[in-house]
Formats: structure tokens, C-alpha cells, sequence
């Protein structure tokens, strides 16, 4: 479900040759990176919060948030490059890029600490591309390729890909209701001598 979701996502959300053709500017920077920022702790308060399955996929969509700004950051330095290039306005957008990178990356690995693979890796997978889209729509002047019924049906398939999120966490959860986990004797213990 969520593959055909992210399928149909793809399809929609690439742009008309030539619209993409504005990068952010200095206050466009700051202002995504900060607002970003503050999605990001909202998201690991929550997590840190909520534990379990929930903190899983709080951390998931905290990483695919910062992974989808640090592509969009990417593309503008690609824009900024091809242009005259503003190297203060360059090292700023790198900077924040790198940063973003890193911060994806340690929120993906709390994603999978103790979980399945299936849910935390599609959250990931849903969340980049429909955050890059919207950023893209609505600060760097894209457009979708059919329009306005194009955007409605980026949102179906949204919703689909998100329903099939819902079900891996369902039928990952029975899974672990159905067979929990065996508890762990500690490595201490385990070398002791027994009497």
C-alpha cells in the first residue's frame, strides 16, 4: 500500500521544466532552518514522550522532516552554484545542509532502536518526498505537473501511503503481541560461575 502511495507521490510532485528556478535567498534560509528546528524538538520531545511504537515513528517523521529540508537546502545550493554564486549565502546554506544530514541520520537510528525495520523505514519514506514537495510548492515557486487535480491526487496518494504506514505499525505490534520478545540475561551474569 505505501508503495503504491509513494509511486503515485512521484508521479505528481516532479515539476514543469523552468519552475524551479528560484533558490531560497538569506531570510528563506534562516527561516526554514529555524523553523525546522523547532519542528524537530517538538517531534523528540514527543517521542521521548509518547516511547514505544509511537517514539519509533515520532522519530521516523523527524528524520524524514530533516532529510527532506536538507535536499531542498541541497538543491539550492545547486542553484546558487549554476548562478553567480554568494559563497556567505553558500556556507550558510552548506552549513545547515550538513546539519540537517547528521541530525536525520542520529534520528533514523533512534527510528530503529528497538523495532522492526518496516514501519520507522516507510514513515522515513513517506515524510521526505511530501515534505520536499511542500517546501518546494510553496517557497521555491514549483508547480505540480497536472495542476490543481494533480495536487488533489498527490493528497489521495498521500493518504494512501500513510494508511499503509498504520497497517505495517498494526501488524508489527500483533506481531510482537504474539510473540514477545525473550528477556535478555545480563552479559555479567552470564559468565558467573553457577553454584
Amino acid at each position: 500500500i505505501t508503495v503504491i502511495g509513494l509511486a503515485g507521490i512521484f508521479a505528481l510532485t516532479s515539476t514543469e521544466a523552468g519552475n524551479a528556478l528560484h533558490a531560497l535567498d538569506r531570510s528563506g534560509i534562516l527561516t526554514l532552518s529555524a523553523g525546522t528546528g523547532a519542528v524537530l524538538l517538538v517531534l523528540i520531545y514527543a517521542a521521548r514522550t509518547a516511547g514505544g511504537t509511537a517514539a519509533n515513528l515520532l522519530f521516523a517523521t523527524a528524520a524524514g522532516v530533516a532529510f527532506a529540508v536538507g535536499s531542498v537546502l541541497t538543491k539550492t545550493i545547486t542553484l546558487l552554484v549554476g548562478a553567480h554564486p554568494d559563497w556567505s549565502l553558500l556556507w550558510l546554506a552548506g552549513g545547515a545542509t550538513v546539519f540537517l544530514a547528521i541530525t536525520g541520520l542520529l534520528l533514523s537510528q533512534s527510528a530503529y532502536q528497538d523495532a522492526e525495520i518496516g514501519a520507522p523505514t516507510a514513515a522515513i519514506t513517506l515524510i521526505n518526498p511530501v515534505v520536499a514537495a511542500a517546501i518546494g510548492l510553496t517557497l521555491l515557486g514549483e508547480r505540480l505537473v497536472a495542476g490543481t487535480m494533480g495536487a488533489a491526487l498527490a493528497l489521495g496518494f498521500a493518504l494512501i501511503a500513510g494508511w499503509g504506514v498504520i497497517v505495517l505499525v498494526m501488524r508489527e505490534a500483533e506481531m510482537d503481541h504474539h510473540h514477545p520478545a525473550e528477556p535478555q540475561e545480563d552479559d555479567v551474569e552470564r559468565y558467573l560461575p553457577t553454584r
